[in-house]
């Protein structure tokens, strides 16, 4: 059975819906304070450990 050119239109909406996700709201967020300059940062902006939690602009 083949699917018509709007149902494949729909199916096509739907899995891109399904598949995005907004990585710079999840990236943004602050996970960690950094304990040297006691600012937040964001997933991809800093190292943490189970003994500290460093931004890069720090760690260099």
């Amino acid at each position: 059975m083949a699917f018509t050119e709007k149902e494949i239109q729909i199916w096509h909406t739907e899995k891109q819906k399904r598949e995005y996700r907004e990585e710079t709201a999840f990236k943004s967020e602050p996970i960690a304070i950094c304990i040297h300059c006691d600012k937040p940062f964001g997933f991809d902006e800093g190292m943490v450990t189970e003994d500290v939690a460093i931004c890069y602009i720090c760690a260099d």
